[in-house]
């Protein structure tokens, strides 16, 4: 994760240099600077500079939409920050709210307030958004005026935009954790969990689900947290953020056997060839009391998304992500919970919708598998 803070940070200083030093032509779909230069946008919502407006306004990094700082009061009524920060997403999407977890954010006598953005303020695609972070004491009670804290300025996506389902994080997380290659980062993790065969029925899955391996458990909490943000989070039209049990398959999905990522043999043979990952998120209770020895067979609504590489080896998103349904009695990832405490993949079928993509309407019909609807996809 340093190195992912480290690289996104490079990617953001040199934009705010671009932006700085050279001057500022044109936001389209590229960023176009005065001259004959010009340069890639980081994609996502990203946090494309921060000024620091006082002196005892510190900034330590940025990433994303996440500010890391150290202000200090000491001797003056506020200290602030101006963040700009840019959507490269393709969709329109609203500030939410800023948002920490505790132990990033060491002392609750300092507050913070914003100027210049509220909630349901709309981005646009391709547009940015200046607005002041401002620090002060709560009262005047408040003896410790230094504040260490790590805060991620959070957008949610335009539900129209999205269709019904709002994914918050999770899907541009673990394409984050694919792309991840360095020696011992996130994709290592992974593949490491899934390869584990001495603990495992197949080599194809990982989960959080209820019964699963507790290195299971923990190895996705890890993918998925960062010690700021929980990213396994959904949030259905409208309707409230519900934490999500997550399945991520590894299997062979558009026919291709130089896309994706190969499952190895111990002596580095490849077994099977040009694996798609789907990663499959369910909001839905799963109790465990129903589920004994696979017996429960309980419906329950699970979404999908298929992740694959380009010719260069680069994951991105290949599907939308599709509502089905699947039953609640096998997680094949585990053997000694092999037929209880879960959701069967090999169960989940679409429900009939439509989604939207960047190569046009995607119409589903109920009842395809995740195989079905890849190779339907538009080319």
């Amino acid at each position: 994760m340093k190195r992912l803070f480290s690289v996104l940070l490079t990617l953001t200083l040199s934009f705010s240099f671009l932006f700085s030093a050279v001057g500022f032509a044109a936001i389209s779909d590229r960023l176009t600077v005065e001259g004959s230069a010009s340069a890639n946008p980081p994609e996502g919502l990203v946090i494309l500079s921060v000024v620091s407006n006082s002196p005892g306004a510190v900034t330590n990094y940025y990433a994303s939409t996440v500010h890391s700082s150290t202000v200090d009061l000491t001797g003056v009524n506020s200290v602030s920050f101006t963040i700009t920060v840019f959507n490269n997403t393709g969709y329109t999407y609203y500030f939410d709210e800023a948002v920490w977890q505790d132990n990033a954010y060491d002392n609750t006598g300092i507050q913070l307030s914003l100027s210049g953005i509220a909630a349901k303020y709309e981005l646009v695609d391709k547009a940015t958004v200046t607005f002041t972070a401002i620090f002060t004491c709560k009262n005047s009670s408040v003896t410790n005026k230094v504040l260490n804290s790590v805060i991620n300025y959070q957008f949610v996506p335009n539900a129209e935009d999205a269709g019904d389902i709002a994914i918050d994080n999770a899907l541009g997380k673990f394409q984050e954790i694919l792309n991840d290659d360095a020696l011992g980062g996130a994709f290592e993790v992974l593949i490491d969990n899934m390869d584990d065969s001495g603990r495992r029925a197949n080599e194809t899955y990982i989960g959080n689900v209820v019964g699963a391996d507790s290195e299971d458990t923990n190895a996705i909490k890890g993918l998925f947290t960062d010690g700021i943000m929980d990213y396994l989070v959904l949030q259905i039209g409208d309707g409230d953020k519900k934490s999500v049990t997550a399945i991520i398959k590894r299997e062979p999905l558009d026919g291709r056997d130089d896309t994706g990522t190969d499952i190895v043999n111990s002596s580095g043979a490849v077994k099977t060839a040009g694996c798609e990952m789907t990663i499959y998120l369910t909001p839905d209770d799963i109790p465990a009391d129903r589920l004994l020895f696979g017996s429960g067979g309980s419906t329950i609504t699970v979404y999908a998304a298929v992740f694959t590489t380009d010719e260069d080896g680069n994951w991105y998103q290949l599907s939308p992500l599709y509502e089905g349904t699947a039953t609640t009695n096998n997680y094949d990832g585990n053997t000694l919970f092999a037929t209880a405490n879960s959701f069967n993949t090999d169960t989940w079928r679409s429900v009939a919708a439509s989604y939207e993509t960047d190569k046009g309407t995607v119409v589903v019909k109920k009842g395809d598998t995740i195989a079905t609807l890849v190779s339907a996809l538009p080319d």
